[in-house]
């Protein structure tokens, strides 16, 4: 509906925003492909207006989006454009993300120790940021990327800190970041640390959020497809 308005009252700008947040909301239902022509269209309203920060926004977005489809060509292009864009933006959310996308590239391209090089970079920034989601979801990375790197104990330190982290915020729904991941690979790294029990314990958190997340859901069919079709919903 926002989107319709302000086509209607020909303010691209901020149609680009509408559109831009509904992309991601279909993005976090698994709907890539759909996510990233909405994507993809915001990006070219906001080349039309010259708006830079909306159009690093939505860089940031496609190239998440595309790395999640397995298109990592295109994922490098638009990390060196949205990489360009950062420096003269003065965004702490924007500066945040280019090491955590560039660590979700590395990882994404089987790179697991550069992953974490590249997300532990920022982590300062993020803190200056002051987004607690963003936080979860770096040390979530982390954790990710650890376990890929078979290095058990620094994985469950980061997924530790991402938990503690979460709970400090009563369990909420995170922004552009699924909650139950953190937990998820809590779980991992507990079980790779030989904690079945307190393996076990997180990954029954991480299902009652990922229910809970869903459960608002009118479309029934939504509801019963959404654990396939995001990875690490899948794996848990």
């Amino acid at each position: 509906q926002a989107s319709r308005a302000f086509e209607t009252a020909g303010y691209a700008e901020r149609r680009s925003a509408a559109l831009g947040n509904l992309s991601l909301v279909y993005r976090d239902l698994g709907l890539y492909r759909h996510a990233r022509r909405l994507q993809e269209e915001t990006i070219d309203l906001n080349r039309g207006t010259g708006a830079r920060v909306g159009l690093a926004y939505g860089l940031e977005h496609l190239l998440d989006v595309e790395m999640r489809l397995g298109a990592l060509d295109a994922a490098r292009l638009h990390l060196d454009e949205f990489a360009a864009l950062v420096p003269a933006l003065g965004d702490p959310l924007m500066d945040a993300g280019l090491p955590q996308q560039r660590g979700n590239l590395a990882l994404a391209e089987g790179h697991p120790a550069a992953a974490v090089r590249h997300i532990r970079s920022g982590l300062r920034t993020i803190r200056v940021a002051g987004s607690p989601s963003v936080e979860i979801r770096a040390f979530t990375r982390i954790a990710e990327a650890c376990l890929a790197n078979r290095d058990p104990a620094a994985a469950l330190t980061a997924s530790t800190r991402a938990t503690t982290l979460h709970r400090e915020l009563a369990y909420a729904q995170l922004d552009n970041f699924p909650s139950q991941e953190a937990w998820l690979r809590h779980a991992q790294a507990l079980r790779a640390n030989g904690k079945e029990r307190e393996s076990r314990e997180a990954l029954e958190r991480a299902h009652g959020i990922l229910l809970e997340g869903i459960s608002h859901l009118g479309y029934e069919g939504l509801r019963r497809h959404y654990p396939t079709k995001v990875a690490a919903t899948r794996d848990l």
